[in-house]
């Protein structure tokens, strides 16, 4: 990080009161500036299925590897193909248990999600495996070329 970049930090995050004069003291304050963006940093996990889509179970993993917990804030989802008859929905769960009370949809004939779900779980522990899981898609056509993306704070 740049002098420059550390005087940005410096604007938006309040680290100190008082400007560094020596090069220690502008290395602690890089320091400090670097932990304040990461412990307040917005982190994304996304995950693309191509062609149509189909029910399943931990259909993609990953783990949260970010050496922080994660504080879930929002999902998108969205599909090239819209699924019909029926709504697209998904689950995303944490060590095998589902992070939503109300899980993440497409409604049929749409291609982007309804901003329904609702969160139960307030964090995901570093090192946490990360998976979903699609538990219902359109009945006529189920929907094509999906990508989910589950953001959080660390």
């Amino acid at each position: 990080m740049s002098v420059a970049e550390a005087r940005t930090v410096n604007k938006a995050v309040t680290i100190r009161d008082t400007r560094p004069t020596t090069l220690v003291e502008l290395d602690r304050f890089l320091e400090e500036a670097e932990e304040a963006i990461n412990d307040n940093a917005v982190r994304s996990f996304c995950w693309y299925i191509a062609g149509n889509v189909a029910t399943g179970t931990d259909l993609m993993q990953t783990y949260n590897d970010i050496q922080h917990d994660l504080l879930p804030l929002d999902v998108s989802m969205h599909v090239e193909t819209a699924p019909v008859g029926a709504t697209l929905i998904i689950d995303i769960n944490d060590d095998g248990s589902t992070i939503f009370s109300t899980r993440a949809e497409i409604d049929a004939a749409a291609t982007e999600q309804d901003e329904n779900h609702i969160f139960t779980q307030t964090e995901i522990a570093d090192g946490s495996d990360i998976s979903f899981d699609v538990d219902q898609v359109g009945s006529t056509t189920p929907g094509a070329d999906l990508t989910v993306c589950l953001y959080g704070r660390t």
